[in-house]
């Protein structure tokens, strides 16, 4: 997804999120400022990388990566794999499990990143503003990013997939979920 234009890009995305979740009565936004206060993490949606640094429950910036600065995790996903969570044709185990979502990080930070993609999803049903940026983004990526998924659960052993091959019964199509 282009990332070019004053509404677009995590620059854009990641903010228009956090206020959408302090709009939650359930308390989301407040649980996300508590998961990141003090935390630095690099996030990726396809080629768009950025800086996202929690200094105060109320503070939060958002900048251009740099290399050079040392983050807590780092967290990187595709359109497609956000589109497929949005639409709920993926779970979140299966990205894992693909490697559509992967995360970076030390074992004692890698489940806040969890947590905060769990936080993000399970309030994105409830939260008004939230279906409003889903479909947004789902707009501004067009039908050139949605793909169907094969579910991960169907999968079968390596010779399971040799002899389903051999007897012509193997599906052709497969998702490249880092397209």
């Amino acid at each position: 997804m282009s990332t070019d234009g004053p509404e677009s890009g995590l620059r854009f995305w990641l903010p228009e999120l956090v206020a959408a979740l302090d709009t939650d009565h359930c308390g989301a936004g407040a649980q996300l400022r508590s998961i990141l206060t003090g935390r630095t993490a690099r996030i990726g949606l396809d080629d768009d990388i950025v800086l996202v640094e929690s200094l105060a429950e109320s503070e939060m910036r958002v900048q251009a990566d740099d290399p050079g600065v040392a983050c807590d995790g780092s967290g990187f996903t595709t359109t497609v794999v956000v589109l497929g969570l949005l639409d709920a044709d993926l779970e979140i185990d299966q990205a894992v499990r693909s490697g559509g979502i992967e995360i970076r990080s030390p074992i004692s930070d890698t489940l806040w990143m969890y947590r905060m993609i769990e936080l993000l999803l399970d309030a994105s049903s409830r939260v008004p503003q939230l279906r409003e940026l889903a479909r947004q983004f789902r707009d501004q990526a067009g039908t050139t990013h949605r793909q169907p998924f094969v579910d991960w659960r169907t999968g079968s052993s390596d010779a399971e997939s040799a002899l389903l091959g051999q007897l012509g019964l193997l599906a052709e199509a497969t998702v490249d979920l880092h397209a």
